[in-house]
């Protein structure tokens, strides 16, 4: 598009989605309590910012 103006939409997924995407990472270990606690939190956030928009 030349001299033209264009939106690129972005489907962002929901970081619950995320989850276990680090699996591998910590297999036969669990997370801390306190990344467990960030997730729900980012969790939270994340959603309450989708839904302002």
């Amino acid at each position: 598009m030349r001299g033209g103006k264009a939106i690129k939409v972005i489907l962002l997924p929901k970081l619950s989605s995320l989850a276990g995407v680090d699996e591998e990472l910590f297999r036969g270990r669990k997370p801390s309590r306190e990344i467990e606690n960030m997730r729900k939190e980012w969790t939270r956030e994340f959603e309450k910012k989708i839904s302002q928009t």
